[in-house]
């Protein structure tokens, strides 16, 4: 049963009901009016099905809940390493937190190496998109041990290690990712959002990875921005800076953005914005950043001097929205 058809049940059953209660010489002149009144609503309610007959939805009926604060980060371990804090913190102060990863992190043939046990020459691109696949596992994992929900860890699948490419090559022609010999978005285990949200891959292009973030900041609405650094010296980073700086242009998002580094250094004279940690709030940090090698065969010591920098205290340098 349709609204409108289950409003005009309910109008047309109460409207009968009230002309059998009421037998004054004004009965006939109760019933009109009664009857005019259910044939106006039963016209808004027809009016609210044909809109959601069409696909015109509210934000409550999408689902698509607003967040205090969106985290991005180029790879999975980098939003944890960067701004691990603020999503513990958040969390502790029931605020909503979103995470989007922007590649897969299926680029890296040491990793995949020692993990798969091969020599680098001996790889194939079904090695590295099995390791793409453990480490988007590990990072919906490490969000929710965090508090985040699993439905606002957003995995986009962009190449790993090509980004800076992606973004200089416009949309000539996707760019190939040479490890996993992808030129669109993918996900088997878990899906990229792009397949996700709109039931096809995206292209390694420039206005795909802008088109996902924007839309992501669109319907997801947050208060606050977390996002590399374009100074970071990684060009993954710093694209994923960049990137995420043309996003919100285009979402017309008119919030904070705080940057963050974990590769190099960031000009002093740069406002910053500085997140006091509690020493349970740093264990808890360092924990996850942790749980992160834990996850992954044969790869335990990597994000071990991450773990070690973390402190009492976050820093990110702010960027003006336009």
């Amino acid at each position: 049963m349709s609204i409108g058809q289950w409003v005009t049940l309910r109008v047309s059953q109460r409207t009968f009901d009230r002309v059998l209660q009421h037998n004054s010489g004004n009965l006939m002149k109760k019933f009109l009016l009664t009857a005019f009144l259910a044939t106006g609503i039963n016209i808004v309610a027809s009016l609210v099905s044909l809109a959601a007959d069409a696909g015109v939805e509210t934000a409550a009926e999408s689902g698509l809940a607003s967040l205090d604060i969106l985290v991005i980060a180029p790879h999975p371990d980098d939003e944890v390493i960067g701004c691990g804090g603020v999503i513990i913190k958040a969390d502790e102060a029931g605020r909503r937190v979103g995470i989007v990863v922007v590649t897969s992190g299926d680029g890296y043939p040491n990793w995949t190496a020692k993990i798969f046990e091969k020599d680098r020459e001996n790889l194939k691109p079904a090695d590295f998109k099995k390791v793409g696949t453990m480490r988007r596992q590990a990072a919906v994992d490490a969000a929710t041990n965090l508090g985040v929900l699993k439905e606002d860890v957003m995995l986009l699948g962009y190449p790993d290690s090509k980004l800076a490419e992606v973004y200089q090559a416009a949309d000539a022609e996707p760019v190939r990712q040479p490890y996993t010999e992808q030129s669109e978005t993918y996900g088997k285990v878990i899906p990229d959002y792009h397949s996700a949200t709109h039931g096809t891959p995206a292209p390694y292009v420039k206005s795909s990875v802008i088109g996902d973030l924007a839309e992501i900041i669109k319907t997801r609405k947050p208060r606050e921005i977390y996002v590399t650094n374009t100074a970071d010296t990684h060009k993954d980073h710093s694209t994923t800076g960049q990137f995420s700086m043309d996003a919100a242009k285009a979402a017309n998002y008119g919030g904070p953005i705080y940057t963050y580094i974990v590769h190099g250094e960031v000009e002093p004279n740069l406002p910053q914005h500085r997140v006091a940690l509690s020493p349970k709030q740093v264990a808890r940090k360092r924990a996850a950043i942790i749980r992160y090698d834990s996850q992954l065969p044969n790869v335990t010591d990597h994000l071990d001097i991450y773990a070690a920098r973390a402190t009492e205290e976050e820093v990110f340098w702010i960027v003006e929205s336009d």
